[in-house]
């Protein structure tokens, strides 16, 4: 999960098990710091612990090599890192992780970096080609305040789960049990559930003054408050760790902000530029 505040970025990853399902990976294993100020998290593949491939390795050493370049820059050659990853396994196309198919999306980084107009969210994906192999999909900033990728693949599906209690069709079946928990959870959660409301009503402003402006396109600073995401969450990651053996803690945070970039974790305090 990843917000977009009045102050800066706030990015976010769960540790998890891996594909194979034994190995635990540790949030700090697959939220990196790029650069000078940025920070970018890595959802979905991330290698194979069998084989040795460590994509979370591979982007560090990258990082270490290039320590002056932020994520707006990095992202692309960190993408081309995540492709290299999934190329070594040579998977079969009948035998892909998940059983990802040709268009599927396999690794997805998101980063949190300033740009000319202040802070944003950029994210970027690598896509199951017709031959198995990977390549490098789309790359673009997010014009809205939240970002949710992970158990709950996109923003639209996480909202239609727990505004409405949808559950999209495809999802596989040991997560059903984690959508419906999370639906009873958080709307049994009045302060996660108010701060939602303000993070919509946040994003319903910007879109209005985004499609307004003339300049396209044009991300519209967020008047988004740091406590309500944490607020929001804290209370997300609290009903997957209960109700999923794939995620667990520590749920890591980098905070991207305009008096610098501090690490924590979703359930510790989160600095503000004033304390």
């Amino acid at each position: 999960m990843a917000g977009r505040t009045s102050s800066g970025v706030v990015i976010s990853i769960d540790s998890a098990i891996d594909e194979s399902g034994r190995v635990l990976i540790d949030g700090s294993r697959k939220l990196i710091d790029v650069g000078t100020r940025s920070a970018c998290s890595i959802d979905g593949f991330s290698g194979h612990a069998a084989t040795g491939n460590n994509l979370g390795r591979d982007l560090r050493d990258w990082v270490h090599a290039h320590p002056r370049t932020n994520a707006t820059e990095a992202l692309i050659s960190l993408l081309k890192l995540a492709v290299n990853s999934w190329d070594k396994e040579h998977y079969p196309p009948y035998a892909m992780p998940q059983g990802r198919k040709p268009g599927d999306i396999i690794t997805t980084i998101v980063c949190g970096d300033e740009f000319s107009d202040g802070p944003g969210i950029l994210v970027g994906a690598t896509k199951v080609a017709l031959d198995s192999t990977a390549v490098v999909g789309e790359m673009a900033r997010t014009p809205t305040p939240m970002y949710v990728g992970g158990v709950f693949p996109t923003t639209d599906i996480f909202l239609g789960l727990v505004q409405r209690g949808n559950i999209p069709e495809g999802v596989h079946s040991q997560f059903i049990k984690t959508y419906k928990a999370a639906y009873k959870d958080l709307n049994a959660d009045k302060s996660a559930m108010g701060a939602l409301q303000e993070i919509l009503v946040v994003e319903s402003a910007m879109r209005d003054e985004s499609e307004k402006s003339f300049i396209k396109p044009y991300y519209p600073p967020s008047m988004l408050a740091q406590a309500n995401l944490k607020v929001l969450f804290t209370a997300v990651y609290k009903t997957i760790e209960a109700n999923t053996r794939e995620v667990a803690r520590p749920n890591q945070v980098r905070l991207i902000t305009n008096c610098g970039r501090f690490a924590t974790t979703v359930e510790a305090n989160w600095k503000t530029c004033n304390n």
